[in-house]
């Protein structure tokens, strides 16, 4: 039996290989290019992770930086003070570690 005005659909289909390809042309994947994470994860058909979620793999944690002499952590690193290391030379002059040829 023949039935007229019925047709079979079909999704339209994704080429998610491309997709891929072109976040990472864009930079969205290495967070170049800013997108809502929500937009993302649709984008790719992944659904976002509902709070207390366990997680495939879990964010890392941030490391702990400890005092090597008394190993307790520290709350940051200080940057040494380098003010008294730079020089200014006239510019095309030679310097002490770079002796003229």
């Amino acid at each position: 039996m023949l039935v007229l005005g019925r047709w079979a659909e079909w999704p339209e289909t994704k080429d998610e290989t491309a997709l891929a390809e072109r976040d990472d042309k864009l930079g969205i994947t290495t967070g170049k290019t800013p997108v809502s994470k929500s937009w993302f994860y649709d984008r790719h058909g992944i659904p976002l992770p509902a709070e207390g979620d366990e997680l495939l793999y879990p964010p890392a944690a941030e490391p702990v930086v400890t005092n090597p002499e008394d190993g307790k952590p520290q709350a940051g690193i200080e940057a040494a003070d380098a003010s008294g290391v730079w020089q200014d030379f006239p510019l095309g002059s030679r310097h002490p570690w770079n002796p003229a040829p």
